[in-house]
This record gives C-alpha cells, structure tokens and sequence, in this order.
C-alpha cells in the first residue's frame, strides 16, 4: 500500500494543490519585485521607514505590556488559590475567539475624544487616537496569545519542582522567580514572538485606530498604495511589504534558536496536581485586581459595542437616545446579508480544505514511503508564517490579473479570497492532523488490507473514524478565524464579494460607526455561538 497506485493519485493531488497555494504566489511575487528593481528604493523612502519604525516601535511596547500583564495573571490563576480561578481564566481566554479589530471598535466607542461614553459619562479626557492607544488597543486584543502559553505551561510542568523549594524555606515571590519564570523562558520566549509576529502583520487595529491618529505602520502604508497608488503604487506595495516578510523570517529563525538552545523537559511520567498557594490577606486584594483587569479589558470594551449598537448619538446615554435604528440601517443594505453569506461560505470551505487536506498530506507523510513528503508538510505550513498582507499581493499578482486575460482575472472575485484562506490556514489543518495521525498504529491498517480493504477502504473505514476527532478540531480552527477574516479580505474583496469584515471596516472608517458596532455585535453573537457548538460536539466525538 506505501508506494500504491492511490498513494500515487492522492501524492500527485497534494503537489498540485501545495504549487498552486504555496509555490507559485511566492515565486510570482518574487519574480514580480525582481522585474521592477526601480521601485526598490521605495523601501528605504522615509515614509516607509517611518511605517517600519512605528511597527516596531508599537509591536515591541504592547508586548512588554502584555508580559507584564500576563504572566503574574497566569501564575494567580494556576497557582494560588483566588476565588473564581476557572471563571477569570475563561474570561481572559474569550478574546481568543475575537478578532482584534473589534477592540480597535470598543475602544473608539469608549475613549474617542469629546463622544466616547468614559470621556462623556465621567468627563475624562481620554484619547484613543494615540501611540499609547494603539498600543493598549493591541496589548488587550492580543493578551491572550501570551496568556493561553503561560497557563498551559505552568498547568504542564511538574508543580514538584516548585513544592521542592517551598519546602525548604523559599518564599513564593521567591519560587516564583527562580523556579517557575526560568522554567517557562521557553514558552513565554516562543509566545511573545507569535505576539511580536501577529502584531506587525496585524492590518485592521491600525487602520481603525492609526490612520486616523496619523500614525503608519507598515500594514496600512501597503494597503494604502496597493488601494489608491494604481498599478505603480501596487508594485511599490510589494516592495514595501518585504520589510513585513524580512520580519517574519527573523521572527521563526530567532524561535528555532530558542527551541534548540532553551528546551527541556519539563514534564514526566507522572505529574501530580499543583498545591495552591495560600495567598492569605491578599486574596482579596488580588480577586479585586484581577477582576478589575477582565473588567477593563474584556467587559468594558465588548459591553460597550452592545450598547453603542443601540444610541442614535454616539456617547450620550439617555434612555430616549436608545433604539433599534442602527440594526434597521444595518438590515437596509444589501451588503449586510451578501457578507454574512460570503464569509460563512468561505468559512465552511476553509475548514472543510484545511481538515482534508491536513488528512491527506498526514497519511502520505506517515503512511506512504514516496518521495518528498516531508517537503510537502514543510511548504504547505509555510503560508501561515507569511504577514497576511504579503500573501494577498502575492495572490493578487499571481492570480487576480489573469496574466493579461480579464476573462480569468480572479481579482475581487470570492473564488480569489478563499485560496487566499486556503493558504494561510491549511498549516493549522496539517499541524492538528499529522499528530493524530501518528499516533495510530500501522498495523490497523495491515488487519484491514489481510481482511481484503483496498486502499480507499482503509482511509475511509479505518483512519477517518479514528481521526475525527482531530479533524473536527481542525476544521472549527480555520472555519472560526475565516468568518471574521480583515487583513487578506480587504485587498481582496470586492463589490458582491464583501466579507463581515470588510463591511465593519467600511461602516467604521466612513460610513456609519454606530452600525459598525450593530454588525460587530451580531458577529460576536455569532462567534460565541459557533464556539459554543464547537465545544459541545467536541465533548460528543471524543466521548463517542
């Protein structure tokens, strides 16, 4: 069956489909800077160093914000025993469901000058236009990046190691730093470059809150030629973006270093739950701040984008300022629904592609003995570590210009923005595929060929069944993401095929904020129901 003639079809399809998504946009949009070497001194111009600094500059202070933050919050609520630790992790966790622009929405609700509902309510002078903005904008959007990785590593680690110097007289401040901090420097370092790393890719906070504060990063300068510089500005746009791509290199080589140089082991055979610390007269005082926390960056904003939806003036909350009028406006137009069936439709096929084709790329990689098949995984995961923005000029340029027939030009087309999807995230397909994957024996399949399956048989009675779970899993990873989807979406869609994201991006940036926070309201009803859906079928497959 290794070298099978299904093997061999299922081989040929998996490169066909590795050379269109991955390969070819690449090299194309290699090929298409090369061809226009009088653009390169675009990437040293002022104005894009200016971007690139500002990036940098934003990336690097939300993340030693967002350290600071969370890894005391993960420590309290894995290791002490605050009242409500379960509770305030969920609810540090929910942002994870969340696309980050609709706390870029939350905040302008709150914080804009003269009309956001604290600078009203409590005559504050808060704005939200700045480069401190932006960055606590970022650092609540992303927290939970760093905080999932600290919880998890503190939850994975063997609490003996920790109990080990209590015992003999260390103080818990102490364990903490000398114990507890050195043995998470790996998770914490490989968390804060995923952070460092989705932050300067990041397009939708900085065009909500950036442009207008007149602050560019490198995100809104390409969108900006790629949108209003013509044909000229779109070349300019991909030379521009090589900055975002050098970054993202340098980012996965510097988190290969710190995995060869900083990993160990940390878990055994045997790991026993963790005492509690006792936090004695400073439990309250500790429920107080960390509740304080999720109030400010989880309830405050998302509550106030619920009751924005509702006023017809922004920031005066008056029970005659209250009405459905913004959901009316919103229902009126047409894009409202067209976008609701675009992105449901790119979301289903995304996790429906991810989760096959992560299935097959597995089976040929642990199942077959053909040629290349650790080149494939390798190529078919490197999309996900390209900035959104890179690959969507990749794939405009490969794809959306139909190499001079407009007949095949696939530009603004929704076919455009789901291979664009179909790229990005098929990583998450394979990397949640291939360890489930691997941790079924060979010799189910043997006991089914002796008992006459054919190959087909095999994949589709043995390996499927048993791999189910995992492929549930991965089709909800990608489907979640794709409803919301802004960074690609916005230089991709185009008229007829609008996303939930671009149509909040237009309704926020020009043409009716308030209805802006109406769709963001629905979309995290919607979102919060398709996580719950998630969770209880999860719970129905691995039971079953």
């Amino acid at each position: 069956m290794k070298g099978s003639t299904s093997n061999w079809v299922l081989y040929a399809l998996c490169v066909v489909i590795v050379l269109v998504l991955t390969v070819f946009p690449i090299v194309t949009f290699l090929n298409a800077i090369l061809n226009h070497p009088e653009h390169l001194p675009q990437l040293w111009e002022r104005s894009t160093l200016v971007a690139l600094f500002n990036t940098l500059w934003v990336a690097l202070s939300a993340l030693v914000l967002s350290l600071a933050i969370a890894v005391p919050l993960a420590f309290c609520v894995t290791r002490t025993d605050i009242p409500f630790r379960n509770t305030l992790k969920k609810s540090f966790f929910f942002g994870y469901v969340l696309p980050p622009y609709l706390f870029a929405i939350a905040w302008i609700t709150l914080a804009v000058p003269e009309v956001g509902l604290l600078n009203r309510t409590f005559g504050l002078s808060l704005n939200i236009y700045s480069l401190a903005g932006l960055i606590f904008v970022f650092t609540s959007a992303h927290l939970p990046i760093v905080f999932a990785a600290c919880c998890q590593g503190m939850e994975n680690f063997d609490p003996a190691l920790e109990e080990a110097a209590r015992v003999f007289g260390a103080r818990p401040l102490r364990v903490f730093f000398k114990i507890t901090l050195p043995c998470l420097a790996p998770t914490i370092a490989s968390s804060a470059l995923l952070f460092f790393l989705t932050v300067t890719a990041a397009f939708g906070v900085p065009a909500i809150i950036g442009i207008p504060a007149r602050l560019p990063v490198l995100t809104t300068k390409i969108y900006t030629l790629a949108k209003l510089g013509g044909l000229d500005g779109t070349y300019q746009a991909f030379i521009v973006s090589l900055w975002l791509l050098l970054t993202a290199l340098l980012s996965l080589a510097m988190n290969q270093v710190i995995r060869k140089k900083m990993g160990y082991r940390l878990v055994g055979g045997k790991v026993s739950r963790p005492s509690l610390i006792p936090l004695g007269m400073i439990r309250i005082p500790a429920l107080v701040l960390t509740m304080g926390l999720a109030i400010i960056l989880v309830a405050l904003p998302l509550g106030s984008i619920v009751l924005s939806s509702f006023l017809k003036i922004a920031g005066v909350l008056k029970w005659s300022n209250l009405s459905w009028g913004n959901y009316a406006y919103l229902f009126q137009m047409a894009e409202t629904q067209r976008s609701f069936i675009n992105s449901v439709i790119l979301a289903v096929s995304t996790g429906l592609f991810c989760a096959i084709a992560g299935f097959l790329l597995s089976y040929l990689r642990e199942r077959s003995t053909l040629p290349g098949t650790e080149w494939l995984l390798r190529l078919a995961s490197f999309p996900f570590a390209i900035p959104g923005t890179v690959l969507a000029l990749a794939f405009i340029v490969s794809y959306g210009t139909g190499w001079g027939h407009q007949e095949i030009a696939l530009l603004g087309s929704l076919s455009l923005v789901g291979m664009s999807y179909f790229a990005k995230d098929l990583a998450l397909g394979v990397q949640t595929a291939l360890p489930a994957m691997t941790q079924i024996d060979p010799t189910l399949d043997d006991a089914a060929r002796v008992f006459g399956a054919r190959p087909y048989q095999v994949l589709r009675w043995v390996l499927l069944p048993l791999m189910l779970p995992a492929l549930f899993n991965a089709f909800f990873l990608t489907a979640l993401p794709a409803l919301s989807e802004l960074t690609m979406s916005v230089l991709l869609a185009g008229p007829g095929t609008e996303t939930v994201g671009t149509v909040l991006y237009q309704l926020q940036d020009y043409a009716n904020p308030l209805a802006s926070c109406a769709l963001a309201t629905i979309l995290m009803i919607l979102l919060g129901v398709v996580f719950l859906i998630y969770k209880l079928i999860g719970r129905m497959v691995a039971s079953a």
